[in-house]
């Protein structure tokens, strides 16, 4: 797959391709577009968003 197209679902970490997502499990949240690998993961990320907000940056922090 294609790196550029690739995203990381926030709740379960797994990799989405983001052309074959289409619109269903996509957000924005505070400027940021977030996809998820199932409607699961979007229903769970909606009801808690700062939990995985807060798990992002320290995933994106232990990688620089």
């Amino acid at each position: 797959m294609d790196k550029a197209k690739i995203a990381i679902c926030p709740v379960c970490e797994m990799e989405v391709e983001i052309e074959s997502i289409g619109r269903l499990f996509k957000t924005n949240y505070f400027q940021h577009t977030f996809y998820f690998c199932s409607d699961s993961c979007f229903k769970i990320f909606k009801k808690y968003p700062e939990e995985y907000i807060k798990k992002r940056k320290k995933r994106k922090k232990k990688n620089d």
